[in-house]
């Protein structure tokens, strides 16, 4: 199971999930996050309802527990579909910060995913049908989002890094001062302690992008507005890009590692231009999608 990228195996019980009081388990890794839970199913009238929620203590980015559920309603030769998802957001942060950004993205794409099952069932089960366009108004998350919204977890990580994992002279500092790490701190003996309060404001403001990149992301990229793209850019200019310069510039040894992310921003920018030309077509509204 495919999860914004991430890879979820599934084990179910002997009733495989088709009995109420089955269970359902799932557990993967996303960016090298375990991820891992339990559902139970607690409604079922099949054909046409079915419901089931997590059980336990889920281990989870940005849902607590969730209640999904689905119905159809025949009516004549059409049948309605309803697909819901009901959840609560983590309590602690991270968690809780990620989850105001990113869980209703993640709850559109939970429905959708179950909205395009229900699809491809009748399309098996009727080959000869001719199915009516399905259209989602609700936005949904491009290529160019996911790659910012990875960014942003990133800048994020970087920021958490600097704020609690930094120390205030790496080995690199003193070879390109030019003096031993003693006669440093010989020479000007509060430098680190100030350097830390320096890294604190530092890792504060990264983790702040970072979530201002993800919240553009999945809010703002979906319009694909220019003056978006604009922003993006320059963004990455004057962060990742200024930040992977400094880096050479000071013979860095992570420098050609922090390249990446300035690869990924670029990458990112290219899909964003890719996709406003794709959906700036005649008659097509940047929200559907068939």
């Amino acid at each position: 199971m495919m999860m914004l990228g991430s890879h979820m195996s599934i084990d179910v019980d002997a009733d495989d999930g088709r009995v109420i009081g089955s269970i359902i388990r799932m557990h993967g890794r996303i960016m090298g996050i375990p991820l891992a839970l339990e559902e139970v199913i607690t409604e079922r009238q099949p054909p046409n309802r079915k419901v089931w929620e997590t059980i336990g203590t889920p281990k989870l980015l940005v849902m607590a527990h969730y209640r999904m559920g689905f119905e159809l309603t025949p009516k004549g030769e059409v049948t309605t579909v309803r697909v819901f998802i009901d959840y609560s957001l983590p309590t602690a942060a991270p968690g809780l910060w990620l989850g105001r950004v990113l869980g209703p993205v993640y709850a559109r794409w939970c429905t959708k995913q179950m909205a395009d099952d229900v699809a491809r069932q009748f399309d098996s089960a009727h080959p000869n049908l001719s199915m009516p366009t399905m259209t989602h108004t609700v936005s949904r998350l491009q290529l160019s989002g996911k790659i910012f919204v990875l960014c942003g977890l990133w800048l994020v990580a970087l920021g958490a890094y600097f704020l609690f994992f930094r120390p205030a002279l790496l080995p690199e500092d003193p070879r390109y001062i030019g003096r031993s790490l003693e006669a440093i701190r010989l020479a000007v003996p509060g430098l680190e302690l100030w350097l830390r309060h320096v890294f604190n404001v530092m890792g504060g403001f990264m983790i702040a992008s970072g979530l201002m990149t993800t919240l553009m992301a999945c809010r703002l990229s979906v319009r694909r507005d220019l003056s978006t793209f604009t922003i993006l850019a320059l963004s990455g200019a004057v962060g990742v890009g200024l930040m992977s310069l400094t880096n050479f510039l000071l013979n860095s040894n992570f420098r050609w590692l922090l390249v990446l992310p300035v690869l990924l921003w670029l990458v990112g920018l290219v899909c964003y231009l890719r996709e406003r030309i794709t959906f700036a077509a005649p008659n097509r509204r940047p929200d559907q999608f068939s």
